[in-house]
């Protein structure tokens, strides 16, 4: 059975994107193989104290914040709203 989360009060759910980088002789890198304390996320539900945030918001947060989980084998975070470092934006 799927499940879905719902974030309460100050929290937020977000989905661990796999940002892959690529070296410069062409060769793909995990994400899990470098070495930066950040990790980027999506969001995927907000809850009811959270104004910093929308929903589909990609995020900075740091690897070791908030709580890991794993839904329908998708790894997340629960995070506090104040545990979200930056949403990234294209320019």
């Amino acid at each position: 059975m799927a499940k879905k989360l719902t974030a309460v009060m100050d929290k937020v759910v977000a989905k661990i994107i796999d940002d892959e980088r690529m070296s410069d002789g062409g060769i793909v890198i995990p994400e899990s193989a470098v070495n930066l304390p950040q990790l980027t996320c999506q969001v995927e539900s907000i809850g009811d104290d959270v104004d910093c945030v929308e929903v589909g918001d990609i995020i900075y947060c740091h690897r070791n914040a908030g709580m890991d989980i794993l839904v329908n084998t998708v790894p997340m975070k629960v995070l506090k709203d104040e545990e979200i470092y930056a949403i990234v934006s294209e320019v």
